[in-house]
């Protein structure tokens, strides 16, 4: 038999509490990934850090750590977020027919309310009353996550990471192109890992395509500095 492996990691509980303890023994307020566990005025102020990767299985992460809220692990609210971050303006009615093609309207839009509130309850816990929220394009008609500087998206930054390559190209800027390049192989994998409807595939084929363009451009101007790895 097997000898067991390494126990987990300490519980966030724990750092927390300690954090707590140094704040009020007079230090520092504790960093704000602990305002889900602390009273709030024991803790940093401002917006906390959020990372969303949607390329591979899907990752959240809150002020640097994992989220392991029940709410992330359902594929729906993962599925939402990529809608909202592939288009920032997508039409209600497009969302719920992407995400429920098998409901009517009345049901495929209570399974975006809810999906949307376990979404916004992961990225904006402290929304005012009333559920408007920063992070959150929202009108009758549309909706899209907003781009605050606290929220980072992995779709978005390679597309960004992308557009970048091609109008740098074009405009003669090698290094600009070539650090652009670089943005964009650190990102791998396919959406929710290849997994959603065929919106999902659809969204796939537009990122896969501003890839190409932008490995035509970048591809022979670091063959012409020399960076065969890169290249490559």
């Amino acid at each position: 038999m097997a000898p067991p492996g390494p126990g987990p990691a300490p519980a966030r509980p724990t750092s927390a509490g300690t954090a707590a303890a140094d704040h009020l023994a007079g230090g520092p307020p504790a960093p704000s990934r602990y305002r889900p566990l602390l009273p709030a005025r024991w803790c940093a102020t401002g917006p906390r850090r959020i990372e969303i990767d949607l390329l591979g299985a899907g990752r959240l992460r809150i002020d640097g750590d994992p989220s392991t809220d029940a709410s992330w692990r359902r594929h729906r609210v993962r599925e939402l977020a990529l809608q909202l971050a592939a288009d920032p303006l997508a039409a209600r009615r497009q969302v719920t027919a992407d995400l429920w093609p098998d409901l009517d309207d009345a049901a495929a839009g209570r399974n975006l309310r809810v999906n949307l509130t376990h979404l916004l309850d992961l990225l904006d816990p402290e929304r005012a009353g009333g559920g408007r929220s920063g992070v959150l394009v929202d009108d009758p008609t549309v909706l899209g996550l907003a781009d605050p500087a606290h929220l980072t998206i992995d779709v978005r930054d390679l597309r960004e990471a992308c557009a970048r390559v091609v109008a740098a190209g074009a405009a003669g800027d090698t290094p600009t192109a070539l650090g652009a390049a670089r943005a964009v192989l650190a990102h791998d994998g396919r959406l929710l890992d290849g997994s959603g409807g065929e919106w999902v595939r659809a969204v796939q084929h537009d990122l896969d395509e501003a890839v190409l363009r932008a490995v035509a451009v970048a591809g022979p101007l670091a063959l012409d500095a020399g960076l065969a790895d890169l290249a490559e």
